[in-house]
């Protein structure tokens, strides 16, 4: 049996309200205020107090995110928490060996962080917020602004530099006796970190409507319009991540100018080449009845745009959100996985 969605009466492509899973998608990255060295600490500060950590690793300069990514390589990204937190983080990677994300730099340091802020080792701990934010040093390229966690008192100095956009972004967080040369996180923190308050993990992508085959495609069709890429990214299943990332790769710092974490910079092409379909200007939805079939549930929504016909294909995560798989053309090549990247 086919569900058909007419997308003008929905008001697919725009920011409105009317869509068919309903409410606004939420403020990404690319509308968040760094335009002084204050308020991108501040946006950080929020963020990992929401335990939104994907948004405070965007936050990062992209020489220290692309530090972060020789982490990965080398396994040296342990050492972003503290003791117990490594535990917790290797016993959490083990459990996302079959998970719903492909875990490239920006996912591990999402990990990290949760790990340690559940199992303790938060090597520097915002879950609380802060209760002062003060600039101490600044010109024209570079800033210390001096930041008084208010779960435990001691100030993290953030060093701040700006990106070739013009934002401000953090380039370390280090304390007192930290040294210059670690990234993104320098020193030792006077006490141990236990396990704090923070359990549930906010992150904005998360609130992107994705309960059905037909809320995600639409979602997708309005962060198009949006030129947000990064969320269509999120969208993505696992292993469709991945390929979308291949052909980035082996690229310096994955081709990105402001990014060096694959995500940011598949958006960054993304913005530049723009969607290879026009997914943002849908007049029709067809959808069938979703398959489970060798342990996984899939669909297929058939897609009408004013210039073409495409077929989505989706697949149902682990905590009953559809994720895009694929999309082309009717007619067209099958063959490239999710969908051609210039």
């Amino acid at each position: 049996m086919l569900v058909t969605c007419c997308l003008v009466a929905l008001g697919c492509g725009s920011d409105g309200a009317g869509s068919h899973s309903g409410g606004l998608l939420p403020v990404s990255y690319a509308e968040m205020d760094l335009s002084t060295p204050e308020l991108t600490v501040a946006v950080f500060v929020d963020a990992f107090a929401d335990g939104d950590f994907l948004t405070a690793a965007l936050l990062f300069h992209p020489t220290t995110q692309t530090a972060m990514h020789a982490a990965l390589e080398d396994e040296s990204f342990y050492e972003w928490v503290d003791g117990a937190g490594q535990s917790a983080l290797v016993a959490r990677l083990t459990a996302e060996l079959s998970g719903d994300h492909y875990t490239e730099t920006l996912r591990m340091f999402d990990l990290a962080m949760q790990s340690a802020a559940t199992g303790g080792g938060l090597r520097f701990d915002f879950t609380q917020g802060a209760t002062e934010i003060n600039t101490t040093t600044q010109d024209t390229r570079a800033a210390l602004v001096d930041v008084t966690m208010r779960a435990t008192g001691v100030i993290a100095i953030f060093e701040l530099s700006k990106s070739v956009g013009g934002d401000w972004r953090i380039r370390q967080i280090r304390y007192a006796n930290g040294g210059l040369h670690e990234f993104p996180f320098s020193g030792d923190p006077p006490l141990a970190s236990g396990p704090t308050e923070l359990t549930e993990f906010d992150a904005w992508s998360d609130l992107l409507p994705a309960d059905s085959p037909m809320a995600t495609v639409e979602t997708i069709s309005r962060l198009v319009a949006k030129g947000d890429h990064f969320s269509v990214y999120l969208l993505l299943s696992a292993a469709s991540q991945r390929q979308a990332l291949l052909p980035l790769a082996a690229l310096d710092q994955f081709g990105g100018v402001e990014h060096a974490l694959g995500p940011a910079a598949l958006d960054e092409r993304l913005d530049a080449t723009g969607f290879p379909f026009d997914i943002d200007r849908i007049t029709e939805l067809q959808g069938g009845e979703p398959i489970t079939a060798a342990g996984a549930t899939t669909a297929t929504v058939v897609i009408t745009t004013e210039t073409m016909e495409l077929e989505a294909r989706l697949v149902l995560d682990t905590t009953g959100r559809w994720r895009l798989k694929q999309i082309f053309p009717i007619g067209g090549s099958e063959v490239v996985v999710p969908f051609p990247i210039s």
